[in-house]
């Protein structure tokens, strides 16, 4: 049973304080506060204070706590005064005698009210909310970061036509699989990347209570409707130019005039020094380094969680130096040639997909990275360590337990790769390494060392 006390005034009621455990340190303190009504009021130690009372559950005849908050009043922007609390607490102790839980009764209460609210909000509006205040601020570059330009796609292209003028309470099971099922078996990333797209902007509306739970998008939900069984991960390859083509390429846009055409430029040097896709565009001379011929690319760059190193060839100098920043030698190198901003990358893949248009085949900015691989897994197989060649590609050599112990750079073994790329993609010439051999003079030099080991021995 609550303790019972005598009704206490506004008075006594303020000056009530928190208490001390038996080391002397602070606790809160629960004081009986209206009589029969069995009304606490609990005094913390920072000076904050709640009104409670305690009660037994007509249906499931069990103790329970219930705390004042802000649902059970009219006005929640003045303090909680004790007079308040107690018209709170006859109000609800009524409901108990007529077999109803008090505490069971504001959860549907709050869950109507969020029901309610979400019906004002569609779910387009609490999206674009999210995708702008929540999410960009995460991409290095905000709203103009690849990433968050591919988002956007996903929610225009997808998302919106077919849930995005509904209000977030009907976006319910139904709902989320017209937009996912129809990819589920075809294109798999991407049905899962639309899931995740509306379970996010779901969760961050129950978060903020517009909307009740369960999460509709969420996949405990969904995988009997998908299908765990039948689902399947279709990955098409970019499309790539093979590396016997690339030096005809390089034809075709090497006599270009780089300082007016500053997106031709940038795609000779995405080839030459092989980063991913996009990187290149908004390369800044700040991570230049003309003197050791060294490109730095910054932890979050694209897909890159560490700093990498990118040797420059002397013929990425040379595109380097033919853009009008180099005079200065600060801001961005790639400028576009109307607006002197970042160059898209839309513009930069135009100027591969036309000369593909030409020959008849599909060619990406992306692909030239797998011309690159096969390049040197055809010509130099054994030539370069595996350090060298993951490094050239930016990704890490080997596995979490592999890289922790292995850090080193091999600049020089890097060097001679990307010069030998750098011969072939201008000028068409397989330049062998300088630490090798050919084969027959090898066979000669064997051949002398048995003859002098023959006279040696008479």
């Amino acid at each position: 049973m609550a303790k019972v006390g005598k009704a206490l005034t506004a008075k006594q009621d303020a000056a009530l304080k928190s208490g001390f455990d038996k080391d002397g340190n602070p606790i809160a303190l629960d004081h009986p506060v209206y009589g029969a009504t069995g009304l606490h009021k609990q005094v913390r130690p920072s000076g904050g204070y709640c009104y409670f009372f305690r009660y037994k559950s007509p249906v499931t005849d069990k103790r329970r706590r219930y705390t004042i908050d802000d649902d059970d009043r009219k006005d929640n922007i003045k303090k909680l005064s004790l007079g308040e609390a107690r018209e709170i607490t006859l109000r609800v102790r009524a409901l108990i005698p007529a077999g109803i839980c008090p505490l069971e009764e504001r959860k549907k209460k709050k869950a109507q009210n969020k029901h309610e609210q979400g019906k004002q909000v569609t779910f387009r509006e609490r999206a674009e909310y999210w995708k702008r205040d929540i999410k960009a601020p995460d991409f290095k570059h905000g709203v103009d970061d690849d990433q968050y330009q591919r988002l956007h796609g996903l929610l225009e292209n997808h998302i919106y036509p077919k849930i995005g003028d509904l209000m977030l309470a009907d976006v319910k099971l139904d709902q989320v699989l017209s937009v996912v099922l129809p990819f589920n078996q075809t294109q798999h990333d991407l049905s899962k990347r639309l899931r995740t797209a509306i379970w996010r902007v779901l969760q961050h509306a129950i978060n903020h209570d517009l909307i009740p739970s369960p999460n509709y998008a969420d996949w405990d939900l969904l995988k009997e409707d998908l299908g765990k069984g039948k689902r399947k991960e279709i990955s098409e390859r970019r499309p790539s130019l093979a590396w016997e083509k690339v030096p005809k390429f390089f034809d075709y846009i090497w006599n270009e005039d780089w300082e007016y055409r500053p997106h031709v430029a940038c795609l000779a040097f995405t080839i030459l020094t092989n980063p991913r896709s996009g990187v290149a565009t908004r390369l800044d001379w700040k991570s230049i380094d003309l003197e050791k011929k060294i490109w730095t690319i910054e932890t979050g760059e694209g897909k890159t969680y560490a700093e990498y190193e990118i040797v420059l060839s002397d013929r990425a100098i040379e595109v380097l130096k033919s853009q009008r920043s180099f005079q200065h030698q600060t801001g961005l190198v790639f400028r576009s040639a109307t607006k002197g901003t970042v160059i898209s990358t839309g513009t930069v893949l135009d100027v591969a997909k036309e000369y593909g248009k030409s020959i008849g085949e599909r060619v990406t900015t992306q692909g030239f990275r797998r011309s690159f691989t096969n390049f040197f897994a055809e010509n130099h197989g054994t030539n370069f360590s595996y350090t060298a060649r993951k490094l050239s590609m930016q990704q890490a050599p080997g596995t979490k337990e592999e890289v922790a112990y292995n850090s080193a750079s091999v600049i020089a073994e890097r060097t001679q790769m990307m010069k030998i790329w750098a011969d072939w993609c201008v000028d068409g010439t397989k330049t062998k390494p300088s630490n090798v051999t050919s084969i027959n003079q090898v066979k000669k030099l064997s051949r002398k060392r048995r003859k002098r080991r023959g006279l040696a021995n008479e």
